[in-house]
């Protein structure tokens, strides 16, 4: 997929935009550490994009760097990071961890937690008070079901709690999320705030600390799918981010798949696999060499005809198909290449690590070409196309800003006067988008 610039035959290369938020994304790292120490005792406590961003490249794990286990304080609720790097949610903050052992004679503030409906014991105070590796298909459950957020109280109260699996909460959603990772969630949000600040914690950490320490691109994209719900642009409602619409219900994995045809990678993910446990044992070797290998066996495109095949999909959230995190962790920049200070002819460049388009790269591509194009000043410049035809691919130094598009160097392509501010105007409202916490659409 391409931005066509309107009115000429210039494009820029989806896969190029990802390699410049993957580079932005970079560059926006810095030294500073969020509060906290990463015990139950002493959470780490991230409140601004710097923190989330930080800690996230920051709890990545290798072998024996004794940060398997990590802790994370969201919005009250105590998130364990495990060796996997997937969360739980192991219960409110003050508890530190620990589990009450004797349900019988607790305190008003215990009584208030656990409500439990009088069922005193501890499989019933987990089943209220926790959430396990939860799978985004969980998450799109409870958006479609909020009810079940308190499993022990649906039974009382699930025709008062509408879904919020439709446009009109979208907003209200995202605009939870985002005041959850600034640690301002408030309670004038109404009656959902008692469910937003218990149920959505768990599912913001894999969104934007999980997924972004196995690709970083998930920073910048997954933020650009907070303001498109935010936004309540069609078709973003948050079950179809998280998960397939088909696949929210349980279906039997041989039941065959109504509609349209679908289209995922449905070979083995043989290489999915290699990668992930290169990464975990930070064997570059092996990185570089499954980097050169070619996986379009395991990753070529088939039908899906089984519902037992719609977790290859997902939803439109890049990660949330089954190894979207890491197949998506394959780097796409690799380095800027000055100009060499004597030559006359060579021109500053960008050097890409040479990774395939695969599935994930297509659907970062969707997100990031809709996000883009909800700005006026973008959409009346730009209009997007799926194929580009006799149309001419714009130097990749420009779209990095590492060279002019006037540069006499580049022979041959009679840039727009204007071209360079119009590609600033891009890499501008990427680097906003990856520098805040706040809505930018």
């Amino acid at each position: 997929m391409y931005l066509l610039l309107r009115g000429t035959h210039f494009v820029i290369d989806g896969m190029h935009l990802l390699a410049l938020c993957e580079k932005l994304a970079g560059a926006a790292l810095t030294a500073r550490h969020v509060h906290g120490s990463g015990t139950t005792d002493k959470p780490f406590v991230p409140e601004t994009a710097e923190d989330w961003l930080n800690s996230s490249q920051r709890m990545k794990n290798t072998a024996g760097s004794g940060n398997d286990n990590v802790y994370f304080n969201v919005c009250g609720r105590l998130l364990h990071k495990d060796v996997k790097v997937y969360f739980s949610d192991i219960g409110p903050v003050w508890r530190k961890g620990l589990a009450p052992n004797d349900m019988k004679g607790l305190d008003d503030r215990h009584l208030l937690e656990h409500s439990t409906m009088g069922v005193n014991d501890l499989a019933a105070w987990k089943n209220n008070n926790t959430l396990s590796e939860p799978t985004y298909q969980v998450g799109a459950q409870r958006i479609a079901d909020p009810a079940s957020i308190f499993p022990n109280s649906k039974p009382f109260h699930a025709s008062e709690v509408p879904s919020w699996n439709t446009l009109e909460k979208a907003p209200m959603v995202a605009k939870a999320m985002r005041d959850i990772m600034k640690r301002q969630l408030k309670v004038s949000i109404g009656k959902n705030y008692s469910r937003l600040q218990h149920g959505l914690p768990v599912f913001v950490a894999a969104i934007f600390l999980a997924e972004p320490s196995r690709n970083i691109r998930a920073w910048p994209i997954n933020l650009m799918l907070l303001d498109i719900a935010e936004g309540a642009v069609p078709g973003f409602t948050w079950g179809a981010i998280l998960w397939h619409p088909l696949a929210l219900q349980p279906v039997g994995a041989f039941d065959a798949v109504p509609g349209p045809e679908l289209r995922a990678p449905v070979g083995k993910a043989d290489y999915a696999r290699d990668w992930s446990e290169a990464v975990r044992a930070d064997d570059k070797a092996r990185m570089a060499e499954l980097a050169k290998k070619d996986h379009s066996i395991s990753r070529a495109m088939g039908p899906v005809t089984r519902a037992g095949q719609l977790h290859l999909l997902g939803g439109k959230m890049p990660s949330s198909p089954t190894k979207g995190g890491e197949i998506g962790s394959i780097a796409l920049f690799d380095s800027i290449v000055p100009a060499h200070p004597r030559s006359k002819n060579q021109q500053p460049s960008v050097k890409l690590a040479g990774a395939r388009q695969d599935y994930i790269h297509v659907k970062e591509i969707e997100v990031v070409l809709t996000w883009l194009l909800t700005f006026p000043d973008i959409a009346s410049e730009w209009e997007q196309r799926d194929s580009a035809p006799n149309m001419e691919i714009v130097d990749l130094a420009c779209v990095f800003g590492v060279n002019s598009s006037n540069d006499p160097r580049l022979k041959g392509k009679a840039y727009p006067p204007t071209f360079d501010l119009k590609l600033d105007r891009i890499r501008n409202k990427i680097i906003a988008r990856i520098a805040s916490l706040e809505r930018h659409m």
